[in-house]
């Protein structure tokens, strides 16, 4: 078992024991939501990378940053679109607990489409409003409304 994060951040030379955690082996290291725009970090993270046997590992980055992107130079980049309306409203149709076919308020569509605008097509902001106040709020509406 290789070390903790907290070893890795309070080590000077976490790139090091990253290395030797990785060489020789298969791996697929995720680095996901990315935000470090420091080149000169990733620089240091590829030479890194670029010591082991590419054959035998792979590497996904994910960011919001063009930035970011532009710097760990993909090879292939995925510039996701934004949801549609109606995809919005089904994924937090979903997250609230509500079932597709049951009928549903005029008042309860009318508050969860107003959210869904709210939401700009960004299938973050729609996932994570099911811990917010307003999907408890539209919850609480429904079982109400039953």
């Amino acid at each position: 078992m290789g070390p903790t994060t907290a070893e890795i951040t309070e080590n000077q030379d976490g790139l090091e024991i990253l290395k030797q955690e990785l060489k020789g082996k298969r791996y697929f290291l995720v680095l996901d939501d990315v935000w470090n725009e420091d080149r000169e970090k990733w620089e240091e993270l590829k030479t890194v990378l670029s010591e082991l046997d590419s054959a035998r590992g792979r590497i996904i980055v994910t960011t919001s940053s063009a930035q970011v992107a532009s710097i760990t130079g993909t090879l292939k980049r995925c510039d996701l679109r934004c949801l549609s309306e109606d995809e919005c409203w089904s994924i937090l149709k979903h997250r609230a607990g509500i079932d597709d076919s049951a009928p549903m308020s005029p008042d309860l569509e009318k508050i969860g489409r107003e959210i869904v605008k709210r939401c700009g097509g960004v299938p973050l902001v729609a996932q994570r409003l099911r811990s917010s106040f307003l999907i408890d709020s539209i919850s609480a509406m429904l079982i109400l409304t039953k």
